[in-house]
């Protein structure tokens, strides 16, 4: 029981930290979800989701989500930034969230643990879109195509819609898909949703087009 909660608050510090150096300490700047689940290095999917809800309801994050998925977009607290500094401050100590980091990390290299992230490490991190944000565009193809198929029409502007949405499902089925050729698609049905002549199509999916762009913008 001991070592499990003690795995669980490893993970959150870790999660907490990565958010801490990919926004460079900036309580305004949200950070791409999938870009912090890449940044955590080999962890499990589930339990770095269930590391965001935790930080989310202790008020150390704010996050942003999409249909389903990675969070989409998450931003570091004030609050969050006091617990990161703090433990790594005085590594022997809990603070009101974590277990002390030394024991955390027992026997194990922490370095220089606080530091600005920079912009060339998170470009790093984006050029190639990872399973995270690969299911989050595939769940999306989904849903968009559920209610495409319960409003289906004969006008040009339902048959452009489709065609958006299967070039998005052709990236998410794709063992290589391209970023710009996502964002593009997701532009272009975006665009396609804009005025009353897409009525509830253009409505419901425009819900989720700008989430998934700053996924992969």
């Amino acid at each position: 029981m001991q070592e499990a909660l003690k795995q669980k608050h490893k993970l959150r510090l870790l999660v907490l930290h990565k958010l801490y150096e990919l926004s460079g300490s900036d309580v305004h700047k949200f950070v791409n979800g999938g870009v912090l689940f890449q940044a955590c290095g080999d962890e499990d999917e589930g339990a770095f989701k269930s590391a965001v809800d935790y930080l989310e309801g202790q008020g150390l994050v704010e996050v942003r989500r999409v249909v389903m998925g990675l969070p989409g977009m998450v931003r570091i607290k004030h609050k969050g930034i006091v617990e990161v500094e703090s433990a790594f401050a005085k590594p022997d100590e809990a603070t009101s969230n974590f277990m002390p980091v030394n024991m955390l990390y027992v026997n194990q290299m922490i370095g220089s643990a606080i530091q600005q992230g920079t912009s060339s490490s998170v470009q790093t991190l984006t050029s190639k879109v990872n399973v995270g944000e690969r299911e989050s565009l595939a769940e999306f193809v989904e849903f968009a195509t559920n209610i495409l198929e319960s409003n289906k029409s004969d006008s040009d502007l339902w048959r452009e819609l489709k065609s958006e949405v299967e070039t998005l499902r052709a990236q998410s089925n794709s063992p290589n898909p391209k970023r710009s050729i996502i964002k593009d698609g997701l532009s272009s049905l975006g665009r396609l949703c804009e005025g009353a002549a897409s009525g509830a199509i253009g409505a419901q999916l425009a819900t989720y087009i700008p989430s998934l762009l700053a996924i992969f913008g």
